[in-house]
């Protein structure tokens, strides 16, 4: 492929690194497409319920010899 007649756009997206190269007039549809992944990225993150952090125990502490006498 030759890389100056693909058009100077190279995009690494997430899972792994796919390398796509294209033309300019692919570029914009793909940008749009991006953009509509990362708000329904986005929304799913909203929806997704926290968790909740658990109670650490207090460890009971160890009486000394003398304490005890």
């Amino acid at each position: 492929m030759d890389w100056k007649r693909a058009g100077k756009y190279v995009s690494q997206r997430r899972g792994g690194f796919i390398i796509e190269i294209f033309k300019k007039t692919k570029w914009k549809k793909t940008k749009k497409k991006e953009k509509k992944r990362k708000e329904k990225r986005n929304e799913k993150k909203k929806k997704k319920k926290k968790k909740k952090k658990k109670k650490k125990k207090k460890k009971k502490k160890r009486r000394s010899r003398k304490d005890r006498e």
